[in-house]
This record gives structure tokens, C-alpha cells and sequence, in this order.
């Protein structure tokens, strides 16, 4: 069955008016489990439950009881007052053309005609307006049937506009403002409106074209601004999958370490290890899933894991810290590295009799940072690599597509003398990162 999704994220991201979440919301909660099944449901059986995986899909959505903020769209407050301000603007600009013809030809009483034609620039502005009452409820038509409609609503426009300045020029005393002239002060009406028609017609034309264009550049930076909140909201959607997809192993890794100490009499350990288990949920719990922090406070977090599985292999395993202090602030994805250590942990020190060394290192290369955790564990047979990591991996490697938009990449690999290797290569940035530009 195929499922048809609201236009936008924002249909669903905002709460109903009940408590229970309405059928379209439900809706795009089905697609996100569809998409990221072995998040809910590792086995890949049922379909999505409203009761069980609604309440998990919605704290995985961090804007769900936000609106994107922003101007408002082009047939809101920006397009009026930008349709009085152009239309203002271009009958003053074209009354003071007027006022520059009319003194170069040494008209006697310029500032007289200036008063009769800023009668006429008024009249102008007020139809020009009227103009756009009616062009603004055509922004959803294609733009060539916009411009043709406005092509021939300025006709009316020019016509009161041309019988308007007839009657300020030609009935409003006529004989006091063209005294001493050689001007008809009584010109055939039909004639002087044809006369002016024209002129008339293209400056209405000219305003509703810039008219036109201002409104199809704000639709288009609406629509732009639109994509690009609905990208990031997807893209934050699946970061946190990708992010609550650890948390059932890490959980299970760590509470398993703890049923085994209690099992074996070991309560000291036991005790040690849910402190390490608290002190590492306590900090990971006041982290963003879609955050990005230093890579020393990342590795920071990871010692805190470390400290549970060094309880559970005892002399087993040795940690290596092998990071340039320049490096410490460059910015990586929260616990990006918590699947890289499990593998190593599940796979390496689990197998291995003797210690095995776990490495952090890092190094910078022109614009871009690498980062690498190995081991020397017994590792695994080249062809069972990817059965053994593949979740971490795939992991790992979804997060740096969906976070760097391909600009980021993981190369994993057995090593020749026995473990296993994983580079990650990311965009180099220090400090908190703006998420605008990656």
C-alpha cells in the first residue's frame, strides 16, 4: 500500500489540537519506521504500531512543537507595502520627468503644471494599488499567464489615468494655468486621451511587470526557505534514528557486564561499574542527539564507557590517547565514536586472552580532520570483517553522509598483524559549527 505524505513535515510536526496524535502525523510516523525499520523493529516483522513506535518517533523529532520563523510570504505585509512604495515611486519618478521636460521648454507657470500632475500621480498610485488587489490573487498562476493579465488590466488603469489628467488640465482652470501660451485650452477630448493613452499604459505596465517580479523572487525565497527547513528537519529526523540506534546495545553491553559481576559474586565491580554506567548516561542524557562537540570532550565520553568495560576485562584492555592538543575543540558528531568502540570491545578484547590496546588518534590535513580507532586484537577473517562491524559501521558511515552531505567518510579494514582499523576523514572546524554551512 502506498502512503500519501502532507506536502511539508510541518503538517505533522505540530501538535493537535487533542492529545492524540492525528492521523496525518501518524502517517509520517509510519514512512520514518518504514525507512529506519531496525531502529523499532530489528527482525524486520509487523508493521508500525501507533501505541509502541508513535512515542518513540515523536522524540526523535526535535521541532515537532516549533513553526519555522521568517518574513512573511508575498501576499502578506512584505507585498503591500512594497506595492504602495513601487507605485509611489514610480509615478513621483515619473512627474519629475515631467518637471524636467516642462522647464526645458521654459513653460511659464512650471510649478503650477507640477501641482496639476501630482493630481495625476495620485490618482495613479491609488489605481496602481487597486491594480495589485487584483494581481496578488493571481501569484499561483504560471508567470506568463500573470504577465499577460497584467498586460491587459493596466488598460483600464491608463484610461481613468489619461481622463484624470484631462480634467486637471483642461477643466481645473485651464485658462490661468496656460495664459500666455499658444496651447488650446479646450482640445478635442477624444484626441488628448488617445494622446496620453499610451504614455499612461506603459508606466502602469512597467509598475505591475516590477510588481510581478518582486512577488515571484519573494515566492521563490519562500519556497527555498521551505526546502531547506523541510531538509533539515528530515535530516535531523534521521540523525536521531541513526542515533537511538545505539542505545539498545550500548544498554544491553553495559547492563550484560553488570548481570555477569553479579552472577560471579563480584559486587564490588558490579557496584563500580553502575556508577560508571550512571556518571556516562548522566552525561550523555543532557547531550543533543544532532550536536556536534569537541573531539576531546568525545573521547572524554568515551573513557567514561571505557571505565565500564574495564571493570568486566580486568588487565585486558589498555587505552591509548593519542590526540594533538590543537585538535582537542574540532568539532565531531556526538558519540560518533561510541559504535567504533564497541566493535572493538565486542570483537577484539571479548576474543582475546592477552591485553589488547584500544587507540585514539588524530591528525589534521589541510581542511580536512582524521580520526582513528584501532586495536590489536585477534580481529577476524577478511571475509567475516563486515559481518562482524557492520552495524557500527553502517552506522557510523550514514551519520557522516546524512550530517557532511558527502563531504564525509569512514574507511574500515583488518589490520595486516592482527585487529582492526577504522578512519573516519570529516570537514576540519573548530569551535561550535554552523550548521548553515555544512
Amino acid at each position: 500500500m502506498v502512503r500519501t505524505l502532507p506536502a511539508s513535515p510541518w503538517a505533522w510536526m505540530q501538535p493537535s489540537r487533542s492529545r492524540t496524535p492525528s492521523n496525518v502525523q501518524h502517517r509520517w510516523a509510519a514512512w520514518i519506521f518504514d525507512k529506519y525499520r531496525i531502529v523499532f523493529d530489528r527482525d524486520r516483522s509487523g508493521g508500525y504500531d501507533r501505541e509502541t513506535h508513535w512515542p518513540i518517533v515523536e522524540a526523535m523529532m526535535p521541532f515537532k512543537r516549533t513553526r519555522p520563523t521568517g518574513p512573511t510570504t508575498s501576499t502578506g505585509l512584505l507585498s503591500e507595502r512594497f506595492a504602495l512604495s513601487s507605485a509611489a515611486g514610480v509615478w513621483l519618478l515619473y512627474t519629475a520627468l515631467v518637471g524636467v521636460r516642462v522647464t526645458s521648454f521654459g513653460f511659464p507657470r512650471p510649478l503650477m503644471l507640477m501641482e496639476r500632475h501630482l493630481l495625476t500621480a495620485g490618482a495613479g498610485i491609488v489605481l496602481d494599488v487597486l491594480l495589485y488587489l487584483v494581481l496578488r490573487r493571481t501569484e499561483r498562476a504560471t508567470t506568463r499567464r500573470r504577465v499577460a493579465l497584467a498586460i491587459l488590466l493596466a488598460a483600464p488603469p491608463a484610461v481613468l489615468l489619461s481622463i484624470v489628467n484631462y480634467n486637471v488640465l483642461y477643466v481645473l482652470a485651464p485658462a490661468e494655468l496656460f495664459a500666455g501660451t499658444d496651447i488650446d485650452i479646450h482640445p478635442p477630448f477624444i484626441r488628448d486621451i488617445f494622446q496620453t493613452l499610451i504614455e499612461n499604459y506603459f508606466v502602469v505596465v512597467a509598475w505591475a511587470v516590477l510588481y510581478i517580479a518582486f512577488s515571484i523572487a519573494v515566492q521563490t525565497g519562500d519556497a527555498m526557505r521551505r526546502v531547506a527547513i523541510s531538509e533539515a528537519a528530515a535530516r535531523t529526523a534521521e540523525l536521531r534514528a541513526l542515533r537511538y540506534q545505539l542505545d539498545p546495545h550500548f544498554l544491553f553491553n553495559a547492563l550484560n557486564t553488570v548481570s555477569g559481576l553479579v552472577l560471579t559474586g563480584e559486587l564490588a565491580k558490579a557496584d563500580s561499574t553502575i556508577d560508571a554506567l550512571c556518571s556516562f548516561l548522566r552525561t550523555t542524557m543532557t547531550l543533543d542527539a544532532t550536536a556536534d562537540i569537541g573531539l576531546g570532550d568525545e573521547v572524554a565520553l568515551q573513557h567514561l564507557y571505557l571505565r565500564i568495560e574495564q571493570v568486566r576485562f580486568a588487565g585486558r584492555l589498555v587505552v591509548s590517547v593519542d590526540i594533538p592538543a590543537s585538535l582537542a575543540e574540532a568539532q565531531v558528531p556526538v558519540l560518533l565514536l561510541q559504535p567504533l568502540v564497541e566493535n572493538s570491545i565486542r570483537h577484539g578484547v571479548a576474543r582475546s586472552l592477552s591485553p589488547v590496546l584500544l587507540s585514539f588518534l588524530a591528525w589534521e590535513a589541510g581542511s580536512l580532520l582524521h580520526v582513528v580507532v584501532e586495536d590489536d586484537g585477534p580481529g577476524e577473517a577478511e571475509g567475516s570483517v563486515q559481518a562482524g562491524h557492520g552495524v557500527g559501521l553502517v552506522n557510523v558511515a550514514s551519520r557522516l553522509a546524512v550530517r557532511f552531505d558527502g563531504r564525509a567518510w569512514c574507511n574500515a579494514a583488518a589490520r595486516p598483524g592482527g585487529g582492526f582499523r577504522t578512519e573516519l576523514v570529516l570537514p576540519l572546524r573548530h569551535g561550535p559549527m554552523d550548521r548553515a554551512s555544512t
